[in-house]
């Protein structure tokens, strides 16, 4: 955490506040002047599922956790959230309810902001990551209906915790730099009595012309783990799994994952454009992997990567992403084997997922969607397709 508190006083004096006004820091992830409420929802239909039913969905050679349910065959709510926001001036203050595919309805976010100044922004509250431009995006916001296997496998399909963030705005060269200290509640962390916490810290770039956008982004995450453990099919989620055949494991230790991403896009006439974007992780962690009665020291090193190709003309949106995780766990001591054939950590060929999507605006607020997924991230390769559709409405009131 020493690095990140360096890069926090680097934010801090980065302050673009001689640039630019109030006006030019809106973002995407920031909340308009006065009242704005929006609606979502997505429901898909699915040809079949990753696992049966009652079976937990395991990535062989990754730990799983956190949110990162497998979708059901046949119709499934995937998404249905409510969120409202309010901003005066310099502060503003914002929540979402909702519910995502096997959760129950929560408050998701709750959190404040105020502008110190006018280039530098402070946050706090329950809040999700801004570590990448797609880390906050669910179903509704997306071109695709599931997360990126990085989310998934990663972040347990995204990060959200408490904690406090400081944005740093240079509208005029196109840069953000921001500092996030967190709780430590939420996978891939997981926090004790000694107050673990968790940081990350990122810096954004994008230029845009009048027919070209290109933004590059880089993060880095530290984070501790004192007992973590699978705990998605326990607290009412069992979903039909026998308990009873969950082995118990965990993992205690240090979580260091840096990333990147790439986006440029094209736009070629008043109703259409092109683009690809990429996206690359590396998920390294050091520590001990126990059960209830043994223990051995672990050494995790993983790499994940995506690519999509997208293009949107007049009503019509087709995209494909292509998606491959890759492993190495060293486990050392006379329970290594044991530990590894409990927590499914030898693995075998690469995962990877392959995704066709097709999207079409009906009306301002509806939304039609097909894909087909070609999917190996069990023992088996599937193929699977989906139907659904995405409603979203927004309301926004200004100069209240």
């Amino acid at each position: 955490m020493n690095a990140l508190r360096t890069l926090f006083l680097i934010t801090l004096l980065a302050d673009g506040s001689q640039a630019f006004g109030h006006e030019s820091t809106e973002t995407p992830v920031q909340p308009s002047e006065g009242l704005k409420i929006s609606g979502a929802v997505a429901t898909h239909w699915r040809s079949e599922a990753i696992v049966p039913a009652n079976r937990r969905w395991i990535v062989p050679g990754f730990f799983m956790g956190g949110e990162a349910f497998p979708r059901p065959n046949g119709f499934h709510l995937d998404e249905a959230s409510l969120s409202a926001s309010f901003r005066h001036e310099s502060s503003f203050v914002a929540a979402k309810i909702g519910q995502h595919g096997e959760e129950d309805a929560k408050f998701e976010h709750v959190w404040i902001g105020h502008f110190l100044s006018d280039g530098l922004l402070l946050e706090a509250g329950k809040m999700t990551s801004l570590m990448t431009s797609q880390h906050a995006q669910h179903s509704s916001q997306a071109r695709f209906a599931d997360n990126p296997l990085m989310d998934d496998v990663f972040w347990g399909r995204h990060y959200a915790d408490t904690g406090a963030r400081l944005r740093s705005f240079w509208p005029n060269i196109g840069l953000e730099l921001g500092l996030e200290i967190w709780q430590g509640e939420r996978f891939p962390s997981d926090r004790d009595e000694k107050n673990q916490e968790s940081g990350t810290a990122y810096i954004r770039w994008q230029l845009d012309s009048d027919a070209w956008m290109q933004r590059v982004g880089l993060f880095y995450f530290d984070g501790q783990a004192a007992r973590r453990k699978d705990d998605r099919y326990e607290a009412g989620h069992s979903h039909g799994v026998d308990l009873t055949t969950i082995p118990a494991f965990y993992f205690k230790g240090d979580v260091e994952i840096f990333g990147g991403e790439a986006t440029s896009s094209l736009v070629l006439g008043p109703e259409s454009s092109i683009g690809v974007e990429a996206g690359w992780q590396a998920f390294r962690s050091r520590g001990e992997l126990a059960d209830l009665t043994r223990t051995a020291p672990i050494e995790t090193d993983s790499r994940a990567a995506k690519v999509e190709l997208f293009g949107q003309w007049a009503q019509h949106l087709v995209a494909s992403r292509y998606e491959s995780l890759q492993f190495r766990n060293t486990l050392k001591g006379a329970a290594a084997g044991v530990l590894a054939d409990a927590a499914a950590l030898k693995g075998g060929a690469s995962p990877f997922r392959a995704t066709l999507a097709y999207q079409y605006q009906w009306d301002e607020a509806f939304r039609l969607r097909a894909e087909w997924t070609r999917d190996f991230t069990t023992i088996r390769e599937i193929d699977l397709g989906l139907v659904g559709f995405v409603w979203f409405q927004a309301y926004q009131a200004k100069g209240m």
